[in-house]
């Protein structure tokens, strides 16, 4: 029972070290498809099963990092004002 304030701070601490990608459509995107594309790219390059808090951080800043290459791949363009991402840390 101990565990759960610590967990309930780490959790609150972790989310505070992020921000959610904004996209714009490059040439190759078309706005009707950035819900498709977030989505697959989400599923694509989610990471389960890690165990420990260095591990889930490790595990959270590699499927963002996909996730950001998936995302360009698929011809949108990171910004300061566009869409919110669905990516989500752990």
């Amino acid at each position: 029972m101990h565990r759960l304030p610590f967990l309930v701070l780490c959790a609150a601490l972790l989310g505070g070290c992020y921000s959610v990608p904004r996209w714009s459509p490059g040439p190759e995107a078309r706005q009707q498809n950035f819900k498709r594309d977030d989505y697959e790219c989400i599923r694509e390059t989610s990471q389960r099963g890690a165990a420990g808090l260095g591990a889930i951080m490790a595990s959270n800043s590699e499927s963002q990092r996909l996730y950001i290459m998936c995302m360009e791949l698929r011809g949108w363009t990171q910004t300061d004002e566009g869409v919110k991402g669905g990516w989500r840390p752990l």
